[in-house]
């Protein structure tokens, strides 16, 4: 047997077991660095946490799935370009808008060369607005979509079609609810002999149902909106008072709210003079007794709540806690899962780290710093690497 070539033989083999040794600590670090879904693609689960698709083609972004498509964005930032995909990770749309909404019925709202227009799943384009108009339109079945001109910096409404057909005079709009919508308009306050706005509610002919003359005002949701007026003190804190109005203009529960947020499933969070949150009902008694020094509203049956330690859990309709205080920030439920985030007590940074959990408190996804989380849409929800 030749030695040198029993040597080279085992130089070989020796070779070949460092290169793969090498590989395996590459990926143990990859795995430890970014974790084993996202690392470096753009990854959907769905509820119950199984991997269902992962978009190889490299991209920015990614966005939750609206009618079978997800805009995906490719570029650096401000040169980046929008288009869309499949649930498959198939390109149906190449990225080539400068702003891309999501897909709602049919259409998409886009951008395109400085010029807004709607377009379908195969986009063509079926309505181009005026160059001065940028709209609101997220692809839902309201007959008025609120607008802006970009010429006067005011606010009006289109229709499906395009068309202006309340023009833009307001300081402020939002879409319509019920038949009416909450619009702000600038004029002198003739207490303080200031330009301020003043919120009113116009029907779909533009005319005033409600005066503008709250401070400030949302849109009605079940039967009520969130009202406010301006008090005279100089503390930031309490210098609003809010309160809600039925669709006559009739106030139905007395502005006398630090804060409050708009009712859901027939309850409403408000803070007290005590500065503490709790839950009314529709005819202002308190369901849920104020003792949070904040509160969401309720979404399937759970609310985000924060108790005095700052730590944010959930809690059921009869104020019991269903998960206990644990995070430093927690938004709504929808299908099942809530995104929620975590404090890095091992960074000096004190990093936020997002994960998403389930009802139980189960976490689908752990906390990581390292990833973006879309929200929960057709029973996916997408995770990508954040930008370091």
């Amino acid at each position: 047997m030749n030695l040198g070539h029993a040597v080279s033989k085992k130089q070989n083999v020796l070779l070949v077991g460092l290169v793969s040794l090498a590989i395996l600590i590459f990926c143990g670090w990859l795995y430890i660095e970014f974790g084993p879904i996202g690392a470096f693609c753009p990854t959907y689960i769905d509820g119950t946490g199984r991997r269902q698709l992962i978009i190889w083609k490299v991209c920015s972004t990614v966005g939750s799935f609206h009618n079978g498509l997800a805009v995906y964005s490719e570029g650096q930032n401000g040169q980046l370009r929008y288009g869309y995909i499949d649930r498959n990770g198939n390109i149906q749309i190449r990225a080539q808008y400068e702003e891309a909404g999501p897909f709602g019925r049919s259409l998409a709202r886009i951008v395109q060369d400085g010029t807004e227009k709607w377009i379908d799943k195969d986009g063509r384009s079926l309505v181009t607005l005026s160059p001065d108009l940028r709209s609101q339109y997220r692809g839902n079945a309201d007959r008025l979509i609120p607008v802006r001109s970009l010429r006067s910096n005011k606010a009006g409404y289109i229709d499906r079609m395009g068309k202006l057909v309340i023009e833009p005079v307001y300081a402020v709009v939002m879409p319509f609810s019920d038949g009416l919508a909450a619009v702000a308009i600038e004029k002198l306050d003739p207490v303080s002999f200031v330009n301020k706005r003043f919120w009113g509610f116009i029907n779909e002919n533009g005319t005033f149902v409600i005066k503008p003359t709250w401070s400030y005002a949302e849109s009605f949701n079940e039967g009520l909106a969130l009202v406010a007026r301006e008090t005279n003190s100089d503390d930031p804190a309490i210098s609003y008072r809010y309160g809600f109005i039925d669709k006559n203009g009739n106030c139905k529960i007395p502005l006398v709210y630090l804060r409050a947020h708009s009712f859901h499933s027939g309850l409403a969070s408000v803070q007290t003079a005590d500065r503490k949150w709790g839950f009314i009902n529709k005819q202002n008694v308190f369901e849920i007794k104020p003792m949070y020094t904040w509160a969401l509203n309720f979404s399937e049956e759970l609310a985000a709540v924060r108790d005095e330690h700052s730590l944010w859990g959930y809690i059921d309709r009869q104020g019991k806690w269903q998960i206990v205080p644990r995070y430093a920030d927690a938004g709504d439920f929808v299908s099942g899962l809530a995104i929620v985030c975590e404090q890095d007590s091992y960074s000096m940074e004190h990093h936020l780290l997002w994960g998403l959990i389930n009802k139980t408190g189960k976490y689908l996804i752990e906390p990581d710093s390292k990833k973006e989380i879309t929200d929960f849409s057709e029973g996916l929800v997408g995770v990508y690497p954040r930008d370091k």
